[in-house]
Formats: structure tokens, C-alpha cells, sequence
């Protein structure tokens, strides 16, 4: 699944292997990350089936905490 990254913490990429959580509970890793200059932050990410809806929120660890995240399918990640 694509990710969008949100927020302050969203500007330090995560890391591949990187956690992805929902509240507390770890959903998944992401696989890829980058700098998108039309999007800002995004990744790729494996997600357990209860959250793979488009625009659920989750949260992606990065060093220095967790940045907030809207999931998106792969090659519609929109613009806001």
C-alpha cells in the first residue's frame, strides 16, 4: 500500500523495515520511503488487511517518532 506522511515528524523519512502502527497496535512495515516534490513525504509499505482501506490512518515510526500517515492505494496517492 502507498502512505502519505503528515505532520512534523514526517520529515525524516522512515527507515525500510520501519514499523507501522494503528494506536497501538503494529500493522505492518514499510519497504521504501522518499521525497516526493509534488507530495512531500511518502512511502511503500506492507499493511494487515483490517487497514488497507484508502484513507485510514496510521501512524510510521522514523527516528525521531511516529509521523501520522493516511494509507492510499498504490498509484493514487492524492494530492491535498
Amino acid at each position: 500500500m502507498g502512505l502519505r506522511l503528515r505532520g512534523e515528524q514526517a520529515q525524516e523519512l522512515p527507515e525500510k523495515g520501519a514499523k507501522i502502527y494503528s494506536e497501538h497496535r503494529d500493522v505492518g512495515g514499510v519497504t521504501s520511503a522518499a521525497s516526493s516534490p509534488r507530495l512531500g513525504p511518502i512511502a511503500l509499505g506492507y499493511i494487515h488487511r483490517d487497514f488497507v482501506t484508502p484513507g485510514t490512518r496510521v501512524e510510521v515510526e522514523t527516528r525521531s517518532g511516529r509521523a501520522a500517515a493516511i494509507v492510499s492505494e498504490l498509484g493514487k496517492i492524492e494530492s491535498c
